[in-house]
């Protein structure tokens, strides 16, 4: 039961956190972004009680609903989306930091390939997801939401990575 009730309350922060749509720095969006994560996963024995990418467009969210019509501009979804991927990114430097503490110089190095790679790989994959509308308004859009989304992934595999080294 607690675990349910920290996940509402982050979901509730998250939403607060639209207030300052535009101004809310990413280490703040991805504290929202972390305690949603950890309250997703089982702690204690306990069976998860969702999934940690439900916690994924949760600060666009916020974002969009705080910027009113604003929000659902190409220019407004854009920026939230930025927002977005901007916290998950702070969130896969701060894991990345905390393993480079605890893991082995062959881990490390594993680690630090991974992420070179991984910013190479979500540039192409979004601008190939974003090829579809050949630089239409929307294809803006489609390739910031794909890097919130890649970058998001690349955060939570990382957490999780945290988590079972914890255990």
């Amino acid at each position: 039961m607690k675990l349910v009730s920290a996940f509402a309350a982050a979901l509730l922060l998250i939403a607060c956190a639209g207030a300052d749509a535009e101004d809310a720095p990413p280490r703040q969006d991805a504290a929202l972004l972390t305690a949603c994560i950890s309250a997703a996963l089982p702690q204690g024995g306990m069976v998860a009680i969702s999934d940690p990418r439900a916690c994924i467009g949760q600060i666009s969210r916020a974002c969009h609903d705080a910027m009113g019509d604003g929000g659902d501009t190409t220019a407004g979804m854009v920026a939230c989306a930025v927002r977005e991927r901007d916290a998950w990114g702070e969130v896969l430097h701060q894991s990345a930091e905390s393993l480079r503490q605890n893991e082995s110089q062959t881990q490390r190095a594993a680690l630090a390939q991974m992420l070179e790679q991984g910013e190479a790989w979500m540039l192409a994959r979004c601008g190939y997801a974003a090829s579809i509308y050949e630089g239409g308004s929307l294809a803006r859009v489609v390739a910031a939401q794909c890097q919130r989304d890649t970058m998001a992934e690349r955060a939570i595999d990382l957490q999780l990575r945290l988590r079972e080294g914890a255990l």
